[in-house]
């Protein structure tokens, strides 16, 4: 089909036949989807597809693109998003081109039915199944519907749904994973009018067994399977053996409609009762599992359909996020199988941990902060691990991204500090913050010591060298950075042209690199000399290693603590001043410079200002969150220092800052005095050297960090003008947006480039939102399956030893074992209701369901079955979940507490329990609660540009 689209210099077409490409065409995920790929690789591959074609995602460029482009800053929403689509004009050659193929499908009859299914770029991934999130129209009947059909599937990409779900906590990413707005293609197919269909797995998605097929079927079309309606469930051999049947009670099937669509039509005796294959069919299907996984190169889920005898094949995907192979009981009300084979060892577990570094960046990060301290996080442990002579494996991931949440891969931690002698799992889970040393048990490989010990004089003159060097570096650095900071903040950043932007962006980054490689020296030297001074302190016993904290309060001229010393001395000015009721109208966040502007009319309130003012101008550059660009600085809204100082005047007297520094000096002596007692004499002079050092290095590696946040409220002031340029122009929607781009986007820009913006920010800023809303993942947590558990890891816990007083068998979906507080559900509209860390318990549930599934602990459903969407998704989660326990709902009620185990397919009642707030109306806002109007609904920097919104409604 000759239409194409010109892209990128690249001449891309808006069609393409998939059961007859053009010679030499060579399809990709980027041009075709997931479906429209995988499509085109099975007609090639000679297999029985329906007759079909793909609209591709240059036709969805071809016409989203311009259309943006005139709605400019007016497109607020991903739902505003997907309302303009839906109203979309198709361009002439567009439709003329979709005619054409509709026209080309007709065999000596009228024209076919059609199913118009949405095939998106990160559809069917290895990493994640969209799982029946995009839309499909089945019997789709004319040239207008088919075009509703197309825009629906346009539409779609950008449902709540599907954003939800691309964008959910799935598994830990190494940094920044970001990627053009998503595009959509469509795959337009003749209709098949099943007489059966399903689905087929080519491995047994519950147990991972690879010898293993799971089929599940259903009279009529397939869309009873999917969605969750009764089916029959086979498990076979792989040779296609029939090992154990569930027959269902099926009392409908959906079937076309003569005028178009779908409808569902009752069944009489006996076919309600009767299974829909035979083992004949099954073989045959065993075969087709066998022969798609081969071409396809890995393990397989088939939709297919069966009409007059023959098999149809409709789609296929890679099987995604399987769980480690591990021993599983058979499926419930199926009979045992002897003779199972024992399954391969279960990998070994990783622990990710943000209970220290979630203190640097605490919370969901922005695209723009993403992008700048990437490249540190490497290249910073590189060099802490360096000072101790040890190297980090190419291949680690020691940084990673969790549910946009910076976390540390404890385990490659380990691994790597195990070749550092008498280093054990405790002294790291004391450096990373207090985690449970147990938690590293059998979760790190122990490397050889060799190594360290042949290096040891190497490295120990290097650990010297970088000791003794690095605070002189600081000190000499401190008057260049001084320098370059005025010479920035003194620039009228509004008359610069956008070259002249971009040789201050590379000067920035000079500053930003130079003062960052400098803190991550000191860093170095600061964990060094405390790694080895803990190791010290176990030579004097337990009483010895609990004064350590000790041993580092009280130290003068600490950067980090000046703040907090000079908010204390203005409230004991304030108070002597009597600006008591003046500053205890606390200001909510933003109105930080107004209250200031109100306290300068109080005739006492001259020196109190003065010195704020000095405190702005010493720490102004700091901040909640200082490590996302995103957040105001003091500077920008003192808001938060305000409400410290009013807090301060809440209590009694005041202390005096000076006397307080004297206690903690002389904390700090009398402790230092009792581990040196506590020491052996031949170590006391070491702590002599030591224990100064470790103080030093800490003392610099604060001063370093100050410098570093400075030069980020430098970039900071940066991209604001960068974003207020780009929202002038309309492209952006407001100048927040600009955080949501990457350094590298923005230097495009300044370069003179001109990539789309605002669809790419929308979607991103739904991945922001979705992060921000779904459950905030454990601070520590194991997981062999590389899936992000709901709470707590995946560590199985021990069954009740009371006898439970309700047991409840069903079909083991998704492993995994939880406890918890039931939340019953009669539809979705009462997900309000749920909270986090219940266990969701319905009926059934569709696809419509699934955003709910990001807050629950755990599902259990009276029907569906272990291929339905319900299953899959919670599989990508790694929420435990049991399906078909058949009465669920009518035994279980609000306030139960009860064991589900995901592998066995049981689900236990621990104990019944109160009900739960009733769920029968939506809950009250609060009083001041200020919802936003969709119209008003920004993304970060929105308003003050400040990342911290008020709660999604």
């Amino acid at each position: 089909m000759g239409h194409v689209e010109r892209q990128d210099g690249r001449e891309l077409p808006l069609l393409v036949d998939l059961s007859h490409p053009p010679a030499g065409f060579v399809g990709t995920v980027e041009l075709l989807g997931g479906k429209g790929l995988n499509l085109l690789r099975l007609s090639r591959a000679g297999f029985a597809v329906p007759r079909a074609f793909c609209l591709t995602t240059a036709a969805y460029r071809r016409v989203v693109e311009p259309l943006f482009a005139r709605a400019g800053s007016r497109v607020q929403e991903p739902a505003a998003v997907a309302e303009t689509l839906l109203a979309a004009g198709i361009p002439a050659p567009l439709g003329d081109a979709l005619v054409a193929a509709y026209t080309s499908l007709k065999d000596g009859g009228g024209l076919p039915r059609l199913a118009v299914r949405s095939s998106a770029t990160g559809e069917d991934s290895l990493e994640a199944s969209h799982a029946g999130q995009a839309a499909t129209y089945l019997n789709v009947a004319g040239f207008a519907a088919l075009l509703d059909a197309v825009r629906g599937c346009w539409a779609s990409l950008w449902s709540e749904a599907h954003l939800l779900y691309r964008h959910r906590p799935h598994r830990p990413t190494n940094g920044l994973v970001l990627h053009e707005a998503p595009a959509m293609a469509v795959v337009i197919q003749e209709m098949v009018p099943a007489r059966v269909a399903g689905v087929l797995f080519s491995r047994n998605p519950v147990t991972s067994d690879p010898q293993e097929m799971l089929v599940s079927a259903a009279w009529g079309l397939g869309e009873t399977v999917v969605g969750g309606g009764a089916a029959d469930t086979f498990l076979l051999s792989r040779q296609g053996r029939l090992l154990q049947r569930s027959v269902a009670v099926k009392e409908s099937l959906v079937e076309q409609h003569p005028e178009g669509g779908t409808r569902v039509r009752t069944l009489a005796s006996p076919q309600v009762g009767q299974p829909c294959l035979t083992e004949e069919q099954l073989e045959r299907l065993a075969a087709l599992g066998r022969a798609v996984e081969q071409a396809l190169g890995g393990p397989v889920d088939l939709e297919w359909a069966e009409v007059a005898g023959r098999i149809a094949l409709l789609q296929a995907r890679p099987i995604t996020s399987l769980p480690a192979a591990r021993p599983a009981a058979p499926p419930a009300r199926l009979p045992a199988r002897l003779g199972r084979r024992p399954s391969s060892p279960a990998p070994r577990p990783v622990v990710w941990s943000n209970v220290n570094v979630g203190e640097a960046l605490p919370g969901v990060a922005t695209p723009l902060t993403w992008s700048i301290i990437a490249g540190f996080s490497r290249r910073g442990f590189e060099q802490a691990f360096g000072a101790l002579g040890l190297s980090v494996p190419p291949g680690y991931q020691l940084v990673g991204n969790v549910a946009g949440r910076i976390y540390l891969n404890l385990s490659e931690f380990m691994s790597i500090a195990s070749g550092v002698p008498f280093f054990s799992p405790a002294i790291l889970a004391s450096l990373a913050g207090g985690v449970d040393p147990a938690v590293m048990t059998g979760a790190y490989e122990q490397l050889s010591r060799l190594r360290f010990l042949r290096g040891l004089p190497r490295a120990t003159t290097k650990v010297l060298e970088s000791q003794l060097l690095g605070p002189r570096q600081a000190k000499s650095h401190a008057g260049l950075f001084r320098a370059e900071r005025e010479r920035f903040l003194d620039l009228d950043l509004g008359r610069l042209s956008w070259a002249e932007l971009g040789e201050e962006l590379q000067r920035l980054h000079r500053l930003f690199f130079v003062t960052g490689e400098l803190l991550l020296t000191c860093s170095s030297n600061a964990l060094a000399s405390y790694a080895l001074l803990h190791l010290l302190l176990r030579a004097g016993g337990e009483e010895a290693r609990k004064l350590e904290g000790e041993l580092f309060t009280g130290l003068a001229g600490l950067e980090s603590a000046k703040p907090g010393v000079l908010l204390l001395e203005l409230a004991r000015l304030a108070r002597q001043l009597g600006l008591q009721e003046q500053l205890q109208a606390r200001p909510v966040a933003g109105d930080g410079l107004q209250q200031l502007a109100a306290l300068a009319a109080h005739p006492a309130a001259e020196p109190f200002l003065r010195l704020f003012s000095t405190f702005l101008a010493e720490h102004g550059h700091r901040g909640i969150r200082e490590a996302e660009l995103a957040v105001p600085r003091w500077r920008d809204d003192p808001s938060f220092p305000l409400q410290v100082v009013a807090s301060h005047l809440d209590g009694g007297p005041l202390a005096d800052p000076r006397e307080r520094s004297h206690r903690q000096q002389r904390a700090r002596a009398e402790a230092t005095a009792r581990v040196r007692e506590l020491l052996p004499a031949p170590l006391r002079p070491v702590l002599s050297g030591l224990l100064p050092l470790a103080q030093e290095t800490a003392r610099v590696r604060e001063g370093m960090r100050s410098r570093v946040t400075e030069t980020l409220g430098l970039y900071r002031r940066f991209f604001l003008e960068v974003g207020r340029r780009l929202t002038g122009q309309g492209r952006l929607r407001q100048p927040g947006d600009v955080f949501l781009l990457t350094v590298a986007e923005v230097e495009e820009l300044l370069a003179g480039g001109t990539p789309s913006l605002l669809l790419r920010v929308i979607e991103r800023e739904a991945r922001y939102r979705a992060d921000q809303a779904a459950p905030e993942p454990p601070a520590t947590f194991r997981t062999t399956s590389g899936t992000i558990p709901a709470s707590g890891g995946e560590v199985a816990r021990p069954a009740p030893v009371e006898e439970a007083q309700l047991q409840l068998q069903g079909l083991g979906c998704s492993a995994g074992r939880v406890e918890g507080t039931v939340r019953v559900l009669a539809s979705a509209d009462e997900g309000y209701a749920l909270r986090s860390g219940e266990i969701l318990v319905a009926h059934t549930t569709d696809v419509g369901w699934t955003p709910l599934f990001l807050v629950a602990a755990g599902v259990i459903l009276d029907k569906n079955g272990p291929l339905s969407h319900a299953a899959i998704v919670a599989r990508e989660y790694g929420l435990p979940a049991v399906v078909n326990t058949g009465n669920a709902t009518q035994l279980l009620r609000d306030g139960d507490r009860v064991l589900l185990d995901g592998a066995e397919g049981r689900v236990l009642l621990l104990a019944r329990g109160a009900a739960l707030p009733s769920h029968s109306s939506p809950p009250v806002e609060p009083a001041g609660y200020r919802r936003r109007s969709p119209s008003r609904r920004g993304g970060p920097g929105a308003g003050a540009s400040s990342l911290n919104p008020p709660p999604l409604p």
